[in-house]
This record gives structure tokens, C-alpha cells and sequence, in this order.
């Protein structure tokens, strides 16, 4: 059987497990994942059905929310070293002898593998992510969201970002808030854990400093709007409508492929609800 090791952060996470659970070949796969990974797949095993893939939870330190060696930041840190050192143990007391070892990505690739000793094959390149995974677990349909027939009325925005530069400016979320309010929509801005000092865009504020009840939050609404990040890709895995913002002329290799397809993207500079009633 083959092995995939998924070391990233929540939102990677989630992305390889949609694709995952829509693959034919799912049986053909062994998950070995980080621990940190544990309360956000609990938490949508809730809402999703994830009986049929096989998963592992493992211990390797990672307390960044992604492997440091992954990272700028924490490239060289003692951390990342730590992390690498339990990999590389967990590898020699469980070898792979009839199947392949997957990473998610090829970035550093080459100088992890050297590191840990084991020749893992990338699965992430830089193509969109989305796509990349349901080429390698060979899924030829679309991620479709039944939208029906029923108005969008309550919208809840989630402006955070685990990357800064990817949160929605106080400023576009107030006149997002302003256009919204405008076609008489009930909006809610959802932050993790606390608000802004600077918060100034005159909605109803929600805190959330869990995973169930930030699934809880997507799974009510009607309509989720919100940076690049996790909510996001929770959205589109519970086929709940999105719209995504990205900073200017930042990649959008993230993009959903629903919010591809029906063009329910744009960045802080130009932007339109015309498809809100």
C-alpha cells in the first residue's frame, strides 16, 4: 500500500481530504498524518463520512501548525530539527516495503529527503492545488455545489488568514459589509479568537476559538465570503456556497474549483456581489 504524508497546515489538510474521499482508489492509499491534524478531522468526521479512508495520527513535534522545515520562519530553528529527527526515527521502526511514500509538495524536497534519508515522491507542484490532487487520485469531476433555488440571506465573513498579508483590510470589509447590508443581508463577521483592535465595519462580530464551532458557524450560513484560509476549503468540503479574496496580484494556486468555475473569486481592489440578490 502506499503511503501519504500529510505535514502541512488545516487548510492543506483539508483540500487532500476531499480529494481523498472522491477517489475510486482510496483503498489503494495509508494516510500518515500529523498530530496536529487530529482535532480538525475529528471535528468534520462529524459532518463528513471519513470510514473509508485509512488514516493515522503520529507524533513529529509539529507545533506550528505545518512541519517548520516547511517554513521561512522557522526554517533553522531547533524546532525543525526536532521534527526532522522524529520523522526519521518513525521511517526506520516503520519502513514501506511494498508501496510508495508520498509528500504533499516539492518544495525542498530534495534537501528533506537527504535529511530524513528516505526517497519520497511530491504530489503538490506549482500548478492549483485542487487540481493537482484530483489528477494524482485520478478524479475527473468537479467539486459541484447545489446552490438551489433558495435566496442567500445570511452571510458570515471570515477575514482572517494564517498568512497577514491575506487577511481582508478593515477597510474592504467594512464596504463589503456596507453592499451587503444594502441588498438587506444578514451579516456576521467571524474572527478566531478575538477581534481587531481597528474593527470598524459596523456588523455583528462572532468569535469562535474551536473547530466544531467553526463548522457549526459554515454549516448555518447561507453563504461564506472570506480570505484565502480554512474556512474557505471547509465551505467548499460541505458544499457550502463561497467567495474568495485574494490581496492583489497574490497566487491563487487555492482557488476552489467551484468558486473557479462560477467565478466567485476577486481580489481587495476590485470585487462585485452581483450574484447576491
Amino acid at each position: 500500500m502506499h503511503r501519504v504524508f500529510v505535514l502541512r497546515a488545516y487548510g492543506d489538510f483539508i483540500i487532500f481530504l476531499q480529494a481523498l474521499l472522491k477517489s475510486d482508489f482510496k483503498k489503494d492509499y495509508h494516510v500518515v498524518a500529523s498530530k496536529h491534524l487530529h482535532p480538525i478531522f475529528l471535528a468534520v468526521s462529524k459532518f463528513v463520512d471519513t470510514s473509508a479512508i485509512s488514516i493515522e495520527f503520529v507524533d513529529f513535534g509539529i507545533q506550528k501548525t505545518l512541519l517548520s522545515f516547511f517554513t521561512n520562519r522557522y526554517f533553522f530553528s531547533i524546532g525543525a530539527v526536532k521534527e526532522l529527527f522524529k520523522i526519521k526515527n518513525w521511517l526506520r521502526n516503520n519502513p514501506n516495503k511494498l508501496g510508495i511514500d508520498y509528500l504533499e509538495q516539492d518544495k525542498r524536497l530534495t534537501s528533506f529527503n537527504l535529511l530524513i534519508g528516505q526517497k519520497f515522491r511530491p504530489i503538490l507542484k506549482k500548478e492549483n492545488v485542487y487540481e493537482t490532487y484530483n489528477r494524482f487520485f485520478q478524479i475527473s469531476q468537479n467539486h459541484e455545489i447545489n446552490t438551489g433555488t433558495n435566496p442567500i440571506n445570511n452571510i458570515v465573513i471570515f477575514p482572517d488568514s494564517r498568512l497577514p498579508a491575506k487577511n481582508i483590510p478593515n477597510d474592504v470589509l467594512k464596504n463589503i459589509a456596507t453592499i451587503l447590508k444594502q441588498k438587506d443581508k444578514q451579516v456576521q463577521v467571524a474572527y478566531f479568537k478575538q477581534a481587531p483592535e481597528n474593527e470598524n465595519h459596523h456588523s455583528s462580530t462572532i468569535l469562535y476559538d474551536n473547530f466544531d464551532d467553526l463548522l457549526a458557524l459554515i454549516q448555518n450560513s447561507e453563504m461564506i465570503i472570506g480570505a484565502d484560509s480554512l474556512p474557505i476549503h471547509l465551505a467548499n468540503l460541505l458544499n457550502k456556497p463561497h467567495y474568495i479574496f485574494y490581496p492583489k496580484g497574490f497566487t491563487q494556486l487555492f482557488v476552489t474549483p467551484w468558486a473557479k468555475q462560477q467565478q466567485y473569486f476577486g481580489n481587495f481592489e476590485q470585487y462585485q456581489f452581483s450574484f447576491i440578490d
